[in-house]
């Protein structure tokens, strides 16, 4: 179900596997797809300089949580990263303004008859899920990975 609903959005958005995000909407459709990879959150994506990216893993230096950390890159992430253009001009990762790429998203959504259905938030969710159940990494470390200071259990 919720596979449906990524490829509901990317197409939305014009965006397949494989394809070099030059525009706008292209940008969000990859952001999504590698906030799923990283569970990366939408401001720390936007804020990635292109210093600090590195072959293994992304540092973050100013995170919600006031503290740094090290982003490591799963293969589909360093895949994903591959097919960013090369933008000598813009030393952004992802070169969009969170508001734009608010107004990409919540257009989209309400194209695709998403939206109030997910947010770009369930992408960080569904990341940390997934790296439990695909990757089995141990809390410990994905704590350290998500910035989260507390552990609950549901």
């Amino acid at each position: 179900m919720y596979q449906d609903y990524i490829d509901k959005v990317l197409a939305g958005l014009d965006y397949e596997w494989g394809k070099i995000p030059v525009q706008s909407r292209h940008r969000v459709a990859w952001s999504i797809l590698f906030a799923l990879e990283t569970a990366m959150r939408k401001g720390e994506i936007l804020s990635v300089e292109k210093s600090l990216i590195f072959p293994d893993f992304i540092r973050l230096l100013d995170t919600k949580n006031g503290t740094s950390r090290d982003i490591p890159l799963t293969a589909k992430a360093k895949e994903l990263r591959s097919w960013l253009p090369d933008d000598s001009d813009d030393n952004c990762m992802v070169p969009l303004t969170s508001n734009a790429f608010r107004l990409i998203w919540q257009r989209n959504l309400h194209t695709v008859g998403l939206d109030g259905v997910i947010t770009f938030h369930d992408k960080r969710h569904e990341a940390i899920t997934c790296s439990v159940h695909d990757y089995l990494l141990p809390v410990e470390i994905l704590i350290k990975i998500t910035d989260h200071k507390t552990i609950n259990y549901y």
